[in-house]
């Protein structure tokens, strides 16, 4: 049951994340031309972020602020400000990425 909390957090996340980059979870015909056009597997990402994220997760399915600002603190700095060092439901940053995201792609489009 604790991996279920676990994934139903890791989902609703990622269909922020997806809805704000294609309009709906599933990418349109061209979207997914493109992508693989690109070289771009969008089911590999989704699941190495999974598998990044997992660990970091509590049996609520919260993030542990301070261990992921930690990992990106060295690679990533601003990224890692961002992150709320205490433990945060992963949707709560995926809305303002989403944010960053329709805006990114207003002005590219």
């Amino acid at each position: 049951m604790l991996s279920d909390i676990r994934q139903v957090e890791l989902d609703a996340a990622e269909s922020k994340i997806l809805v704000a980059l294609f309009g709906s979870t599933e990418p349109g015909a061209k979207a997914q031309w493109l992508m693989n056009f690109l070289g771009i597997r969008l089911n590999d990402i989704l699941q190495e972020f999974e598998y990044l994220i997992r660990p970091m997760m509590d049996d609520q399915g919260l993030v542990d602020g301070r261990m992921m600002r930690e990992l990106l603190s060295g690679r990533f700095p601003l990224l890692a400000q961002a992150i709320p060092p205490n433990p945060f439901r992963l949707v709560d940053i995926a809305e303002p990425i989403a944010k960053l995201l329709e805006i990114l792609k207003g002005k590219l489009l």
